[in-house]
């Protein structure tokens, strides 16, 4: 009763288990980290930094306004004589002062350093964008490796599963001729010592499956005891033409394109510093409003209000030659920055080639593995028939077994392998997101 009472527990804890597993797609698991990956959140938060300092207003292009209320009060103790012969003797005698006022300054002409400027923000927010595109490829990167490792430990799992039936296999076998004086008790023992192998084998797989779905969890920022698993398969699309790939480089790969972009603020960061040669010519105006009154003195009330405008022009004639050097290293600076674009994309144009190579290898290899593995299971269908016939040896059959557990890894190992050089690719070529 108790043997029949655990087996409906355990049954109904697989269903409860089974039910509460979320199935995932490859798509839907990039959708998710897409969204909720805490590195993608920050660098995003970073971007509408950069895009709320693009603005005119940061380049110098606006007016400043600028509003002014002042009051002061005063209590006053006097005590005067007048060449006349009056005299005038006043205690806690009150003034009040009011001062209020508009004023305006603009700048309209700096030798066009706000044009030069405001086009410098609007590249450091582009440069941004392509940070969050990167981190974007990046993430998903991860996440497709930390995918298709899930799709390999399940499938490592069935293969281990399919030697340990024929270890079950090779047990009962060795068990039955030990029973009726075929065999020593010694090949009974060793199929037992072989089943127990296989039983811990799989189990450690398990573990393994569960580590890589926490791995794939933190990816996709939830929680990390959600029971996922995977739909897809291994499936691989085409590499397309190298050369393809290549014309599209500079202008598809997120690294090249924010190069770019730095290289762009660099040569603006010298059309800022060849303002400074120019003079600055700059508006201003103001209204104020001014009302006082005091209970001695000879004013006893005052008011005043008006307008005042004006411009003033400002040319530096010389600054110990400064302004000279500071464009001089502007345009060695640009000229860097010029020479760092080459040599990045010099160097993923070679990391372009050498995916482009590894993944037609990688898949190349994986093909032959699979052809491997369909023929090691025939070979181990018709090895498993013999043997229970006798034919064949149970040192034999373990042999043949082990064959076949080393070609189904070795497979599962190089279409693996194959994806992962083929996400680079897709990274590397720009076209790993659209």
């Amino acid at each position: 009763m108790t043997k029949y009472f655990l087996i409906l527990i355990s049954g109904l804890l697989i269903s409860v288990k089974t039910y509460a597993q979320t199935n995932i797609s490859l798509q839907k698991a990039i959708e998710t980290a897409i969204s909720n990956n805490y590195d993608i959140r920050i660098v995003r938060n970073e971007q509408q930094i950069l895009s709320q300092t693009a603005t005119a207003g940061n380049a110098g292009m606006l007016p400043k306004v600028d509003l002014g209320l002042t009051q002061s009060n005063s209590l006053t103790d006097s005590k005067q004589k007048f060449s006349t012969g009056a005299e005038s003797d006043k205690t806690g005698a009150a003034a009040h002062n009011l001062n209020a006022y508009a004023q305006l300054n603009w700048t309209v002409f700096d030798g066009f350093k706000m044009f030069a400027t405001y086009n410098k923000l609007k590249e450091i927010e582009a440069a941004g964008e392509s940070t969050v595109r990167m981190q974007i490829e990046q993430t998903t990167s991860q996440v497709i490796a930390a995918y298709y490792n899930i799709v390999k430990q399940k499938a490592l799992l069935t293969a281990i599963d399919s030697s340990l039936k024929i270890s079950q296999t090779k047990e009962e076998v060795a068990r039955a001729k030990f029973q009726t004086g075929i065999y020593s008790k010694v090949e009974w023992l060793q199929a037992q010592v072989d089943l127990n192998e296989g039983r811990a084998n799989y189990k450690r797989q398990l573990v393994a499956i569960d580590n890589a779905k926490v791995a794939l969890n933190k990816l996709l920022a939830q929680d990390v005891t959600t029971d996922i698993d995977v739909l897809d398969n291994f499936s691989f699309g085409e590499a397309g033409e190298y050369n393809q790939l290549l014309s599209k480089l500079t202008t598809s790969n997120s690294e090249l394109v924010r190069a770019d972009r730095y290289t762009k603020i660099a040569g603006l960061t010298v059309k800022e510093y060849q303002s400074l040669r120019y003079p600055v010519i700059g508006l201003n105006g103001s209204y104020s409003l001014t009302n006082s009154n005091s209970q001695s003195g000879l004013i006893l009330e005052s008011r005043s209000k008006g307008i005042n405008y004006g411009f003033t022009v400002t040319y530096n004639l010389f600054n110990g030659f400064n302004t000279s050097h500071a464009i001089k290293n502007a345009r060695l600076d640009y000229e860097n920055s010029k020479i760092s674009f080459d040599q990045l994309k010099n160097s993923i144009e070679g990391d372009l080639l050498i995916s482009w190579k590894n993944f037609k290898s990688l898949l190349e290899i994986a093909q032959m593995e699979e052809q491997n593995s369909d023929m090691a299971s025939e070979t181990v269908r018709l090895a498993l028939d013999r043997y229970r016939n006798g034919t064949i040896s149970e040192l034999q059959l373990k042999d043949i077994q082990q064959s076949y557990l080393l070609s189904q890894s070795n497979y599962i190992s190089a279409a693996y392998d194959a994806k992962i050089a083929e996400t680079s690719l897709l990274q590397i070529s720009g076209n790993l997101i659209k």
